[in-house]
């Protein structure tokens, strides 16, 4: 019996446990008419449907809304009362690459304005 309720016990503490990844991204800017700069983007874990995302202006929690092995897509719906936009981060984990969207009705009238933004990745453990 004793046996059996350690078993329960270590088994509810490690099933709520995940890998501490994290991804750190970067982006040449060219696209955005700023070429030689970079911009860093952190991806770091924090259960099984967050990540934090970092840059730097801020940290945000992003939720997971999809993954594989191959893929983490993770997205942010926000909503005011000006407008609605979804902000959405693929990241390839074969590949080591990443993609950036933020898109709204007034980003999408001139895409060139907001194009998505891409770069290579970091595995961290």
């Amino acid at each position: 019996m004793l046996k059996k309720f350690m078993f329960l016990i270590l088994f509810t503490l490690c099933a709520g446990m995940v890998s501490a990844e994290s991804y750190v991204c970067s982006a040449e800017l060219s696209r955005y008419e700023r070429p030689g700069e970079t911009e860093q983007h952190i991806f770091t874990r924090k259960s099984m449907k967050m990540f934090a995302h970092k840059t730097w202006l801020k940290t945000t929690e992003r939720e997971v809304a999809h993954e594989s092995s191959e893929s983490i897509v993770i997205t942010e719906i926000s909503q005011s009362s000006l407008r609605t936009s979804v902000f959405t981060v693929i990241i390839d984990k074969t590949k080591n690459e990443f993609a950036v969207t933020h898109l709204s009705v007034g980003d999408a009238e001139d895409w060139r304005r907001n194009p998505p933004m891409w770069g290579k990745c970091l595995l961290l453990d």
